[in-house]
């Protein structure tokens, strides 16, 4: 989680720029409306995913809005969105003795990907809130891959050191990965809407169909075929819950000519020259 949140800090860091409050002579850009940068905790929302062992998971996103079309105190926008999460499940598997004489484990990294794209319908009832119902098509990639890993404070022969590629290959073991299709939806909350920042809070509501769920923690080396095994259960609805915060800015423009109040002041100024009648 801490993790996490110091992404979502250098995100926010690196977007600041685009969140200040405009100008004179600056005006919204005009297909682009909005971003978001957000972190998000998900979770089953189901008594049948969560039991087969499926994780929470902590993701950071971001999404824009564009498009938008404004009507009295409605708002209509079309949204994309993405994120990703994971959690690392360490030394599962513990002594284990390679080739060599080396000693040491094996870990797993359990991923989670997904992009939306969508609409987003919202009401001002006040300036300081907009209420929000996204409505939107999404994928999910989840993931479980695991490594094996050497323990620290061993000598290790110069004739069995590889590239650090030909390493990571080779002690990779992919043990699931799965796209899957859905809908998702919720209700979210924008604190002043009005203001080149915003707060906003989100429930998520995402469908998904069936799905292979490993549970990590089960893992095993067969002695045999030297394979990692995972028991996994075949759940037929994996859909999530999602609780949402983020910072809201908006796009500006800086406009080509600014039009001001001043006359203009000139080198040479020009007077009206008119003769004096002479007494």
């Amino acid at each position: 989680m801490t993790r996490s949140l110091i992404l979502l800090l250098i995100l926010i860091g690196a977007h600041s720029s685009y969140s200040q409050e405009p100008g004179k002579g600056e005006r919204p850009l005009k297909y682009f409306d909005s971003g978001v940068l957000f972190f998000e905790r998900v979770f089953p929302a189901c008594s049948d995913y969560n039991a087969a062992g499926v994780p929470n998971y902590n993701v950071v996103g971001m999404e824009g809005e564009f498009l938008s079309l404004k009507l009295g105190k409605w708002n209509w926008r079309q949204r994309l969105s993405g994120d990703i999460g994971g959690r690392k499940s360490e030394d599962l598997i513990s002594n284990i003795l390679f080739e060599g004489d080396y000693k040491g484990g094996f870990s797993v990294w359990s991923n989670r990907f997904s992009v939306s794209l969508g609409t987003v319908v919202s009401f001002q009832p006040t300036p300081k809130l907009e209420i929000g119902l996204p409505i939107m098509f999404c994928t999910r990639m989840t993931s479980e891959v695991g490594s094996y890993y050497l323990y620290e404070g061993q000598t290790i022969d110069p004739n069995d050191v590889a590239s650090t590629s030909e390493v990571n290959k080779s002690n990779k073991v992919v043990i699931n990965r799965k796209w899957m299709p859905g809908l998702k939806t919720g209700l979210e909350l924008v604190a002043f809407p009005n203001s080149a920042l915003s707060l906003l809070c989100r429930v998520n509501y995402q469908y998904f169909g069936w799905r292979d769920v490993y549970d990590v923690s089960t893992a095993k080396l067969n002695p045999v075929n030297n394979e990692i095994t995972v028991d996994h259960d075949r759940v037929w609805s994996t859909p999530e819950w999602g609780i949402t915060i983020g910072l809201k800015y908006y796009f500006y423009k800086v406009s080509k000519s600014v039009q001001s109040n001043r006359t203009k002041k000139e080198d040479n100024p020009k007077v009206i020259l008119t003769p004096k009648k002479r007494q």
